[in-house]
């Protein structure tokens, strides 16, 4: 679902990024602060509600919409 989603932006002229687990997503939204983070809930290692709770309580994140 993710690779459709991505080509279909990329199409439109948006930059996106894909990672497949929490921890990743949550590394590089600090380090890229995207504008937007489209969450998937069924994710290894961390699910989607954490990633979204440890996102919005980091300063360097909270401030990013999510939709999941």
């Amino acid at each position: 679902f993710a690779g459709s989603v991505s080509r279909r932006l990329a199409r439109s002229g948006i930059t996106v990024d894909v990672v497949e687990d929490g921890n990743r997503g949550c590394e590089l939204a600090v380090q890229t602060k995207p504008d937007l983070i489209l969450l998937t809930i069924e994710l290894p290692q961390m699910n989607g509600f954490l990633v979204c709770k440890k996102l919005k309580k980091a300063p360097e994140s909270s401030a990013i919409p999510i939709i999941i």
